[in-house]
């Protein structure tokens, strides 16, 4: 939530049918990370309660979309400077399906991303080796696996 605004939360969760009061609840996460959005986590959890199994999936596709249209503008943005460079449409899929699960997840180096994706596979599997952060989350991710 360390990136959306309260009235952003509140919508969004009022979109895909929870209830005002649980709406309101969860507003109050507005702008959290780390340890704050753990702590409000734990501590509010009890009256917030769950969401259905058909919100979390709705909840999935709006914040996939919001990451995928994200990757694909920063990606334009970088390879419009660079000659050659595939367009987001031409680019070749396992790469792109890569950026935007790391977008997804969540990346320091966009811009040092995009370029490795210019380069191609063997340039976006050396930079996934090289962050500890992505290859934190390799075994369940397995992108390496997937652009060989």
């Amino acid at each position: 939530m360390k990136m959306r605004t309260a009235g952003e939360i509140f919508s969004t969760l009022r979109s895909i049918g929870v209830e005002e009061y649980r709406a309101v609840i969860a507003s109050n996460a507005a702008y959290l990370s780390g340890r704050q959005a753990k702590l409000f986590v734990e501590t509010t959890w009890q009256l917030f309660g769950e969401i259905s199994y058909a919100q979390q999936i709705e909840l999935f596709k709006r914040s996939y979309l919001e990451k995928k249209n994200y990757a694909k503008y920063f990606y334009v943005k970088t390879a419009t400077a660079k000659p050659n460079a595939p367009s987001w449409d031409d680019l070749d899929q396992k790469i792109k399906d890569v950026l935007v699960d790391i977008f997804y997840q969540g990346t320091r180096y966009p811009a040092s991303l995009v370029e490795a994706a210019l380069a191609g596979r063997t340039a976006l599997i050396k930079f996934i080796r090289e962050d500890p952060a992505l290859m934190r989350y390799e075994p369940s991710r397995q992108r390496i696996r997937y652009l060989q």
